[in-house]
C-alpha cells in the first residue's frame, strides 16, 4: 500500500479533529492504528462516569473542641479574676473581646465579646462545662453521620446522589448524609435547655455554629486500572 501527499498542502486538504474530511481514501488491505484522539475522548468519557472518593474528615471537630475548652479554661479564669460588680463595663467589654479574638485566631471562628458577655449569664463554670459537654455531644453525632454542602450537588434533574461508606472492616454501605441546614437545626434542639436563659442559649447556639462544618473531603479518584488504553479504527 503506497499513500502519496504529493500535490496536496495543508491549505488544500485540512483535517482538524471532530472535522468532517473533504476527502476520503480507502485503504485496499484492512489495517489497524493507535487512535491518540480517540483514546482520549474515551478517557475523558469514562473519568466523567466515575464518581470522585470522599472520606469523613473529622479534624474540624478535633480542633473546635481543643479551642473551645481552652476558652473555657480562660472564661474560668477571667471570672474568677474579674468579679462583675468590681469591674467596669469597658474593661470588661475589653477583657471579653481579647478572649474572643484569641479563640477566632485558631480557626475560621467569628466569636464576639457580646456573645462571651451572654455566655457568661448561661451560670457558672460548672454549668458552662456541662453546657459545652452536650454541645460537643452533638458534634459528635452530626460528624459521625457527615455533612454535605454545595460542592456535592445533585448531577441535574432527575438524578440523586448517592453516598456509599467503607466501612473499617472492608464492606461498603449506603448511608444519609445531612445537609448543613439541617445539622444547624439538630445541634439548635439539642442546646436547647428550659434553665438557660434565651439570650445565653442563643449565644450557645452561635459559639457551637463554629463547630459545624461540612465533613467531607476529596480524596481522588479510583485508579485508572481498567480504563482503556485506546481505541482502533
Amino acid at each position: 500500500m503506497l499513500i502519496s501527499s504529493a500535490g496536496i498542502r495543508l491549505l488544500d486538504l485540512p483535517v482538524l479533529p471532530n472535522q468532517i474530511a473533504p476527502a476520503r481514501i480507502v485503504s485496499s488491505v484492512p489495517f489497524t492504528y493507535v487512535s491518540e484522539e480517540k483514546t482520549r475522548a474515551a478517557r475523558e468519557q469514562i473519568l466523567k462516569r466515575v464518581p470522585p472518593v470522599y472520606r469523613l474528615d473529622a479534624e474540624p471537630l478535633h480542633h473546635f473542641e481543643g479551642a473551645a475548652r481552652n476558652l473555657l479554661a480562660r472564661l474560668a479564669e477571667y471570672e474568677a479574676s474579674h468579679p462583675a460588680q468590681s469591674v467596669a463595663l469597658m474593661n470588661r467589654h475589653s477583657a471579653l473581646a481579647a478572649l474572643a479574638d484569641e479563640f477566632n485566631t485558631q480557626g475560621p471562628y467569628d466569636l464576639g465579646a457580646d456573645d462571651l458577655g451572654l455566655l457568661l449569664t448561661a451560670g457558672d463554670a460548672a454549668t458552662r462545662m456541662t453546657l459545652f459537654e452536650t454541645g460537643f455531644a452533638a458534634l459528635g453525632e452530626i460528624y459521625d453521620e457527615g455533612v454535605h454542602d454545595a460542592t456535592i450537588a445533585d448531577a441535574g434533574e432527575g438524578s440523586v446522589t448517592v453516598f456509599q461508606v467503607e466501612r473499617a472492616t472492608g464492606g461498603v454501605s449506603d448511608r444519609p448524609v445531612q445537609s448543613m441546614e439541617d445539622a444547624l437545626t439538630f445541634m439548635r434542639v439539642s442546646l436547647a435547655s428550659s434553665n438557660v436563659p434565651r439570650p445565653a442559649a442563643q449565644a450557645l447556639f452561635r459559639f457551637f455554629r463554629n463547630g459545624v462544618r461540612p465533613t467531607w473531603s476529596l480524596t481522588a479518584r479510583p485508579p485508572s486500572a481498567g480504563r482503556p488504553r485506546c481505541c482502533r479504527d
